[in-house]
């Protein structure tokens, strides 16, 4: 008895199918939903420590508030009498470098002004 060979009547096709693909999955999540919700946690994280940034925030500057003193009229006036020696002593001096400057002009020009 020879031996005889049966071909199959389908054509086979040039690939064959992969291993390794195995069975597809019926509730994969797709990639782009994947970066979506990566994002969107992003988004919320982001928001999440805005807020936190602005209550933080919030309560500093409650704290700054209590230590803030209203002026006294103690200082304010001793602040007003200081300012007044100043401009006098500025005034002093101006007058003074002025007085400087026509005396050498005089010195210079030899009449006086």
């Amino acid at each position: 008895m020879a031996k005889t060979t049966v071909r199959s009547k389908l054509k086979k096709s040039g690939k064959t199918p992969s291993r390794k693909l195995g069975k597809v999955k019926a509730n994969k999540i797709s990639v782009g939903d994947k970066k979506r919700a990566k994002l969107q946690v992003e988004k919320m994280n982001k928001q999440d420590s805005l807020l936190s940034d602005i209550i933080n925030l919030n309560g500093k500057s409650k704290e700054l508030a209590k230590n803030v003193n209203t002026l006294s009229s103690k200082q304010l006036k001793k602040d007003q009498e200081k300012d007044r020696l100043l401009n006098v002593e500025i005034k002093n001096k101006k007058k003074q470098t002025n007085d400087d400057l026509i005396a050498q002009i005089e010195m210079i020009s030899g009449f006086s002004l």
